[in-house]
């Protein structure tokens, strides 16, 4: 119903959250933006649990899951990549487990989404209106908590030491074979891009590279 609803005022929107930002978005025409806006405020203030949705959700997400524990590229790419980065407590396995999604309700869900506007925002607009009009309309119809919360801290991991040379092996049926060679080197320094970016063409560049 709100997808016909912005599609009637022929409005696109979008929803994605990565791992540190949630991003709300929306486009269309002028004449149709505080119509747009108010719909989507609504959604953001006052979403109704579907738990239906939800279960059907948990299972293509569990199926998923059990692909991916057979998929050579997510295990030799991101699964492995990330353990011999971190170790045994990576980013790639900061999931709940399955037990646990099974386990959650929707209003959890819809309760999480109702605290996204409580949090430290920003918003960023481009359009025809002048900075007071649009000031005015979203002071008067985005709510936002009289004291905004400062964002949970960041969970960080540490990288694993390399002090000597280790050989993770990852048995798969194949033909081939593929190797990955990593190592631990100082802090990210922007200055050294240009170097490293020339580097990387020239070494793996594709089929014209040295290697």
């Amino acid at each position: 119903q709100i997808n016909k609803e912005l599609y009637n005022l022929a409005v696109n929107y979008n929803v994605s959250a990565s791992e540190d930002q949630v991003y709300i978005s929306f486009s269309g025409l002028d004449e149709n933006f505080d119509a747009a806006a108010k719909i989507i405020e609504e959604l953001l203030n006052d979403p109704m649990p579907d738990q239906k949705a939800l279960d059907n959700l948990v299972k293509s997400t569990i199926k998923s899951r059990n692909d991916a524990t057979i998929n050579k590229e997510q295990i030799f790419r991101e699964a492995l990549d990330n353990y011999a980065t971190y170790g045994a407590e990576n980013p790639f396995n900061a999931v709940i487990s399955n037990a646990e999604l099974k386990a959650l309700k929707a209003k959890e869900l819809t309760d999480l989404i109702k605290s996204v506007p409580t949090y430290k925002h920003k918003i960023y607009y481009y359009g025809p209106r002048s900075l007071k009009d649009l000031t005015a309309f979203m002071q008067k119809n985005h709510k936002v908590a009289p004291q905004a919360k400062a964002y949970p801290p960041e969970k960080k991991y540490k990288r694993a030491e390399s002090n000597e040379n280790t050989i993770f092996l990852f048995d798969y049926d194949m033909v081939q074979a593929e190797v990955q060679m990593m190592r631990n080197y100082k802090a990210f320094d922007a200055k050294e891009l240009p170097l490293l970016t020339a580097f990387n063409e020239y070494y793996g560049g594709g089929m014209s590279s040295v290697v």
